[in-house]
């Protein structure tokens, strides 16, 4: 068991949101330091103002790979926590600890992933059919035309403070569930794949890896494998 309770750290949009609250003229930047071998660096900057000559940093580091959203997203996820770190560093959201809610999601799951014992294979579900997938690829689409995307205070080129919309998470859900995913498995990829507790929290720029992971067949049938939760 961890000596730790996910409780107490915070996710990093929380952090940005106190931020912009205290700092309306604020501004967020990331450099990536290198990107060798699978491994990201990236050092976020945060300025209180346009006159800031000393801002806050925070670096993170992040292994090409490593969890499904790694697979495609690493610097995207790498970004993120660098980020937070600097915030952490202005002293934003702290009195539980420094780490961000996401740095500690991903040591549970290198956690678990190390304590998880070999599972016995288990029969393929049912593939659905072309229909089926085409079915759910319109309605995705027309969820997305219906709820577009909401854009949180700040600077719009700041994209760090951006979730996905209620509505959006709760259509997510219900496609998921109709192209085969259990509650449980959807709860498991949520928190596994994209270091968040629940679909709510879901950045807006992982958004296409999780209609990828929550509404195809290939996703599906990969989490299954993968986490097979019944």
């Amino acid at each position: 068991m961890p000596n730790y309770n996910l409780d107490d750290y915070v996710p990093v949009s929380e952090r940005i949101e106190k931020f912009y609250t205290k700092y309306p003229e604020g501004s967020l930047s990331t450099e990536l330091v290198s990107f060798e071998n699978g491994m990201v660096l990236m050092k976020a900057f945060a300025y209180k103002n346009k006159e800031d000559i000393c801002p806050c940093t925070g670096h993170a580091m992040e292994k090409e790979g490593e969890g499904y959203v790694n697979k495609t997203s690493v610097v995207e996820n790498c970004e993120t926590s660098a980020v937070g770190r600097a915030l952490a560093n202005m002293g934003f959201e702290i009195k539980k600890g420094i780490a961000s809610r996401e740095e500690m999601e991903k040591v549970q799951r290198m956690e678990q992933a190390k304590n998880k014992p070999v599972a016995k294979p288990v029969a393929k579900p049912e593939v659905k059919g072309k229909e089926t997938i085409t079915k759910l690829k319109e309605e995705v689409a027309k969820e997305i035309k219906e709820h577009p995307i909401v854009k949180m205070d700040g600077p719009a080129s700041t994209p760090f403070a951006k979730t996905i919309t209620k509505p959006q998470a709760l259509a997510l859900i219900d496609l998921a569930r109709k192209a085969g995913f259990t509650d449980s498995l959807i709860k498991t990829v949520v928190q596994q794949e994209f270091s968040v507790g629940k679909s709510t929290d879901i950045p807006i720029s992982l958004y296409d890896e999780a209609k990828k992971i929550l509404t195809t067949e290939e996703g599906f049938l990969e989490m299954m494998d993968k986490y097979m939760v019944v």
